[in-house]
């Protein structure tokens, strides 16, 4: 699937709520019957969007043109926020719900892994191999290519080109990573006219910063994409954060959790993240509290409470 230009959601929204307020003279509805016409992809997300519009407005509702300033914003709220997920996932060729690891065979006999809740969009042709990452993580095997064509993993803030087999990139908020397991990955950034040469082991995050080495990795590939999380020595804190990547319920330490002074060291299944919780509780000490479906609370026991030095 083509990426969709940010302007293609805009201009459907425009075109939804003019028609929801039903004040469409002749030549608006000739305008958009010739905006329909102009791209196969306007049809498309101008539908995608009515469904989800409809669903989210109620069976009954006062009409009024002074809400259509409202309605778009409200829209626009909608698809950037609360259904962003599911407007990547319309974008995108392949993408993994969250706690899933998704393994790919590409069109040219390479492998991708996607990370939990992650997604990528393929455009594979004649002259290039190009793996746009949409949101979250994925690590690739690249297979050498008879044609010679480059093999990219291009994500919003860094592109990724092969100069060996095996790396990873990875699509945060206000950054990105990309780790190099095998060989080299020449890495560039449309926000700088740098450029890096990687050597396998080796890290680098991209940020309005600019790019900062950092310290890879000696595995021959992710611990995630073996549906396991490895960690040595790691605080507390980071290993509730890593564990909230697969677990669909947001995790929150408590005060006195967030005191416990020991490190984890272990492996946790990334496929099962509440039996991955409840063996990080009960090697950390650890009480596990539901508050409803979506939250759950990590707390000091009580052993641990009472063995923690007061303050007094």
């Amino acid at each position: 699937m083509k990426a969709v230009p940010e302007v293609i959601p805009e201009q459907a929204a425009h075109w939804l709520l003019r028609l929801d307020e039903g004040h469409l003279d002749d030549n608006e509805r000739l305008a958009f019957e010739q905006w329909l016409q102009t791209d196969p992809r306007h049809a498309q997300v101008f539908e995608q969007m009515q469904g989800l519009w409809q669903a989210a407005q109620p069976a009954k509702r006062k009409r009024a043109s002074r809400k259509l300033m409202f309605s778009a914003s409200a829209l626009l709220i909608l698809f950037s926020f609360g259904l962003q997920d599911r407007w990547q996932n319309w974008q995108a060729d392949y993408h993994s719900a969250q706690g899933e690891i998704l393994r790919i065979e590409l069109s040219d006999g390479s492998t991708a892994f996607l990370n939990s809740d992650s997604a990528i969009a393929l455009q594979f042709d004649q002259t290039q191999r190009r793996v746009r990452l949409i949101r979250g993580e994925v690590f690739v095997d690249v297979t050498r290519d008879p044609a010679a064509r480059p093999f990219v993993v291009s994500s919003r803030d860094a592109a990724a080109r092969a100069l060996g087999t095996r790396y990873s990139v990875r699509q945060r908020t206000h950054d990105a990573h990309v780790a190099v397991y095998e060989s080299r990955v020449k890495v560039s950034s449309d926000r700088f006219s740098q450029t890096r040469i990687l050597e396998a082991g080796e890290g680098l995050r991209v940020s309005a910063q600019g790019m900062q080495l950092q310290p890879g990795s000696s595995r021959a590939r992710p611990d995630w994409t073996d549906q396991r999380l490895v960690f040595r020595g790691t605080p507390l804190q980071d290993v509730v954060e890593r564990l909230s990547e697969f677990h669909p319920a947001h995790l929150s330490l408590s005060e006195s959790a967030a005191h416990v002074d020991k490190a984890f060291t272990g492996v946790l299944p990334a496929d099962d993240p509440d039996t991955a919780l409840s063996l990080l509780a009960s090697g950390m000490g650890l009480e596990i509290t539901e508050i409803g479906p979506w939250y759950i609370r990590l707390s000091a026991s009580s052993d641990e409470r009472s063995s923690t030095p007061s303050q007094n």
